[in-house]
């Protein structure tokens, strides 16, 4: 999945999610073929865990005629991955490797989108293959060795469900189902794994690999129960770190009712968000692959009236690394294709990801005159960041100044900005491309010419980072500004 660049409200696509690796991956059968070049790409997303996140782990795709990853994906420290592969070459069997045996793990894709890889993935894949997940992944063909993967994930949930497990929906696919850490279905999977590990009948967890694979799903152990002092009536189900023992028995503060979800002094996430931070909830950045295409239109707004008023048609190409003043970066090709422009609203932005400060940086961009040939640099001093790792309501404050300079002349001030990014965490949006859940920002600027704030809200879609909606926020309201209409990435139409 592509992230749109933040910085400097430029909308340039071009960072993936944390977690490309160079040969797994999850997207739709397709018909599509080519080149890197010149075939459609389909983005492949998830999470890898345990309960607990596999982080900094390796993830390999197997697809069809050898084919893998286009690029190295590795997962974040909360477990996502991301990564592209070519539509032609689904599907893909996944693996994600850990640093212990049980976080050896696999998946299957066959459509682009969300695919997670957990051991519900592999044991499910266990059963319907009749074999090892390990040795399935190294089959010629694991496509055609995965067998009937819709009946063996109902049979395995099934079986989950006679073992008193609590699925968190009747729709809840454990391949496709989005999930952060801490919420439902990753306490599900953290009980489940601990359940499996301190089980006596059970060596190791390739011994109960092999258990399922051959299709004795009785091994499931039952879900533990709730001591009698914590009933696990409630929303704290009884699970969890609130064990009923110690000093949280139950009662008191956390009583397992109201409105804390099972939260209180047990350390819980209220409504799924609190103590999670944006690395945790959304797509974090890593440069796209060179030669990524970008194409995606957006309908603009009167934020008074709410009428429509045009639409804007952008094309971004990633050109690769780049030096830029002095500073490794990699450069973007950024083009307004909107009926009526010409060339004149085509630039080159410069940025980079810093993993240290966990910031994506804009350094400045070129531009050519169409008429003169000159070209004009504009730059920030300090960078521009946008933070991806702040927690709910944590903000970010910068003041930078932008310069501009045509053919190496003096260097003119054009502005000086002060400005902070607040993380609200994550909502659904629902726009012209579709609905979408996606992380929310405030951001609030201004400048000594214009020295009062101005504040807007944008969102930015979970799964990939693309923006999708924008608004001017006046007196606590928010007059919606830009909506995503339709978005391709290398030609292949990711929304609607």
């Amino acid at each position: 999945m592509t992230w749109i660049s933040k910085g400097a409200g430029i909308l340039a696509l071009v960072v993936t999610l944390s977690g490309c690796s160079a040969s797994s991956s999850d997207g739709p059968s397709s018909e599509n073929s080519g080149e890197v070049a010149g075939d459609q790409l389909v983005t492949l997303s998830g999470r890898a865990a345990v309960g607990a996140p596999i982080t900094n782990a390796p993830v390999v795709a197997r697809c069809e005629e050898g084919e893998g990853f286009i690029g190295f994906v590795t997962t974040n420290d909360s477990g996502g991955f991301l990564g592209q592969v070519q539509t032609s070459s689904l599907p893909c069997a996944l693996r994600v490797t850990g640093s212990s045996e049980d976080q050896i793990l696999h998946s299957y894709a066959n459509s682009g989108g969300t695919i997670n890889i957990t051991p519900f993935t592999d044991l499910i894949i266990a059963l319907s293959s009749s074999m090892a997940p390990m040795d399935w992944f190294e089959q010629t063909q694991p496509s055609s060795a995965v067998g009937n993967l819709n009946m063996a994930r109902d049979e395995f949930l099934a079986a989950l469900r006679n073992a008193n497990y609590t699925l968190p929906d009747d729709g809840f696919d454990p391949f496709k189902s989005s999930f952060q850490i801490n919420d439902a279905v990753d306490r599900l999977i953290d009980t489940f794994s601990a359940t499996v590990r301190a089980t006596p009948d059970i060596d190791s967890y390739q011994a109960f690999v092999d258990l399922i694979s051959s299709g004795n799903l009785a091994a499931i152990p039952p879900a533990p129960t709730s001591p009698e002092d914590d009933s696990g009536s409630g929303d704290d189900g009884g699970t969890g770190d609130d064990s009923g023992a110690g000093d949280d028995d139950g009662t008191g503060d956390d009583s397992g009712t109201g409105d804390d979800g099972g939260t209180g002094d047990d350390g819980g996430t209220g409504d799924g968000d609190d103590g999670l931070t944006a690395a945790d909830l959304c797509a974090p950045p890593q440069i796209a692959p060179t030669g990524t295409l970008i194409e995606f239109s957006q309908q603009l707004y009167d934020t008074q009236s709410g009428d429509e008023i045009g639409v804007v048609s952008i094309r971004q190409e990633v050109l690769g690394p780049r030096e830029f003043r002095g500073e490794e970066t990699h450069a973007i090709l950024v083009e307004d294709v909107s009926e009526g422009v010409n060339d004149e609203s085509r630039n080159t932005t410069y940025v980079s990801i810093d993993t240290t400060e966990r910031v994506e940086r804009t350094h400045g961009s070129t531009s050519v005159d169409p008429d003169t040939g000159e070209e004009t640099t504009l730059w920030f001093e300090p960078t521009f960041n946008y933070p991806y790792a702040l927690a709910i309501d944590e903000e970010y404050n910068q003041s930078v100044s932008q310069f501009a300079s045509t053919e190496g002349g003096p260097s003119i001030l054009l502005f000086e900005l002060d400005h902070t990014i607040q993380f609200k965490g994550v909502e659904t949006v629902t726009v012209p491309a579709g609905t979408f859940d996606a992380c929310k920002y405030l951001e609030t600027s201004s400048t000594k010419s214009q020295p009062t704030p101005s504040t807007s809200a944008v969102w930015f879609n979970v799964e990939d980072g693309i923006s999708v909606k924008s608004a001017v926020v006046e007196g606590g309201e928010e007059k919606t500004e830009v909506e995503l209409l339709s978005y391709s990435i290398n030609g292949a139409q990711q929304a609607p």
